[in-house]
């Protein structure tokens, strides 16, 4: 998988080494859905996983203006388990998975534009983002 964008790309890139797993974390989740066994299992492999890719994100946001509306952990949660579905879904439709992770890209170049405004943009935004929030 090749991305292009760097704030995306210091996310998935991460996760190289994993690629040619994803079909086995794929069988692990599945099989766990009626596996009571199995299930804690995956879950504590995908949480050793999910750690890391916290610690990788933790350090994204934290200059961004952005940074103190990111739920850094439920985000590790979601980017796992899209990065593993984006896996699977290219087995059956990699132009749609292509697509979808474009979108993800285009995301990223909104979010490295907002970090790349002048500080009287930043603090716009995040006083906006702060009246949405309370």
């Amino acid at each position: 998988m090749t991305v292009s964008n760097p704030w995306l790309g210091r996310i998935f890139g991460y996760w190289g080494s994993f690629t040619v797993e994803y079909v086995d974390v794929g069988q692990l989740l599945a099989g766990s859905q009626t596996d009571a066994e199995l299930a804690p299992a995956t879950t504590a492999g995908l949480n050793l996983w999910i750690g890391e890719v916290e610690q990788a994100l933790g350090r994204v946001p934290a200059r961004s203006p952005l940074a103190e509306f990111v739920d850094v952990p439920g985000l590790a949660k979601a980017v796992a388990a899209a990065f593993v579905g984006l896996e699977l879904y290219k087995g059956v439709d990699a132009e749609g998975a292509d697509q979808a992770l474009n979108a993800l890209e285009e995301l990223a170049v909104l979010v490295t534009a907002v970090e790349d405004m002048g500080p009287l943009v930043r603090r716009a935004v995040r006083t906006r983002l702060r009246r949405r929030h309370s």
